[in-house]
């Protein structure tokens, strides 16, 4: 450890974030000694990379994409699409579940997954699929041990692609549902979070 001015270290955190000092692998903490003096320590990379992969992979750990759970019931218009599916708007989104249909069945658009009441959390996008006609409209609900914590109202062809967030502590069953209207939508990015 070195021992640096105040001065000394504003010239030092200026070239440390402009990545000019320890440019061969090492990494610089800074911290204030008892002497109001600043210490310099040199760490090696890989110690940070190891510590970051493992914050990674536990923040991973943490919650699970919906897209990858099959549900225990559902309609035959709810599917788990593992390539893409683009929204009204042109945005391509990967890995995600499409629910709804292209006409009209009189059939409610469904799926139902027993979480158990281990997950905290669901977040995520719900956008209008591209491949719906000019005066389609429709509404999705997502429902905990049937009562429902969100719903995104009248949503059009043209609606802009909607984030949400909800709280699903203690929910056994989660449904996520659409009315009988004549509509497909996009959910991507749903989390599950512990």
């Amino acid at each position: 450890m070195w021992n640096f001015s105040k001065k000394a270290l504003t010239v030092i955190a200026v070239l440390a974030s402009m990545s000019q000092i320890c440019s061969c692998g090492a990494g610089v903490a800074l911290e204030h000694n008892t002497e109001n003096k600043i210490q310099i320590g040199l760490h090696n990379e890989s110690e940070k990379e190891t510590e970051t992969e493992a914050e990674t992979e536990k923040k991973t750990s943490e919650f699970v994409y919906l897209d990858t759970i099959e549900p225990d019931e559902k309609s035959s218009s709810f599917h788990n699409d593992k390539k893409s599916a683009k929204d009204v708007l042109g945005q391509t989104y990967y890995n995600v579940s499409i629910i709804g249909k292209s006409k009209s069945d009189k059939q409610e658009d469904y799926a139902r997954y027993h979480l158990g009441g281990k997950y905290k959390k669901l977040s995520g996008i719900i956008t209008v699929h591209n491949n719906n006609s000019e005066e389609c409209f429709g509404q999705l609900s997502i429902l905990c041990d049937n009562k429902s914590v969100y719903a995104t109202g009248k949503v059009e062809k043209y609606t802009a692609p909607m984030e949400f967030s909800v709280d699903v502590s203690d929910c056994e069953w989660l449904k996520i549902c659409h009315d009988k209207s004549i509509m497909k939508f996009i959910l991507a990015d749903w989390k599950l979070e512990e």
